[in-house]
């Protein structure tokens, strides 16, 4: 049996933040309950395809190779295909899973998608993934300070991501938590 629920303790994490904060910014978008539903299963979800990954990949501590790279690309689309065939979700999730590495100019994938040709669900994935990926310690590298992440999806606002989808993100979550001391340029 493939265990679809957990592959380590940084995926379980991972995608419990991923659905927080996708589904924050949904209510920010005035998304409907049904829809902001969906988009938490959705993003619990988003890396069921790395069960159909090999696991010295999936798991290995430093920087993937170029093919390696390759071959966890597939996780999206392996997801997809999983539950197409096995599970009766919503379009709009299956996509979420399937296209939440595709980037706002077209430069992602799977499919190469751009713009609106991307679902909703996905572009708010997007933000969400990289977000938490950035501001989470990797065996590869340590993580980014918040600040560091928000500079970093808005660096590329229109390229990367959904203008609009970026903006809600920025303003709906906080770069310095309540109790952080926080240094000022000028002292």
């Amino acid at each position: 049996t493939v265990d679809l629920l957990v592959l380590n303790d940084y995926t379980y994490s991972h995608r419990l933040n991923v659905a927080i904060l996708s589904v924050v910014m949904g209510a920010a978008l005035k998304l409907d309950t049904r829809s902001l539903r969906e988009l938490a299963i959705a993003a619990l979800i988003l890396d069921i395809g790395k069960v159909f990954i090999n696991k010295t990949i999936v798991n290995k501590p430093q920087r993937l190779t170029v093919q390696e790279f390759q071959e966890m690309k597939m996780h999206s689309e392996r997801g997809y295909q999983y539950l197409r065939r096995y599970n009766r979700l919503s379009t709009l999730i299956m996509r979420g899973v399937l296209e939440h590495h595709e980037k706002f100019n077209g430069d992602g994938y799977p499919n190469g998608l751009s713009g609106d040709n991307i679902s909703i669900y996905s572009r708010i994935i997007c933000v969400a993934d990289v977000y938490d990926a950035l501001t989470s310690d990797r065996p590869y590298r340590g993580a980014l300070i918040p600040s560091e992440a928000f500079e970093y999806i808005m660096g590329g606002y229109n390229t990367q991501y959904d203008p609009d989808i970026g903006k809600v993100f920025i303003q709906k979550v906080a770069p310095y938590p309540v109790g952080t001391v926080v240094v000022l340029s000028n002292g």
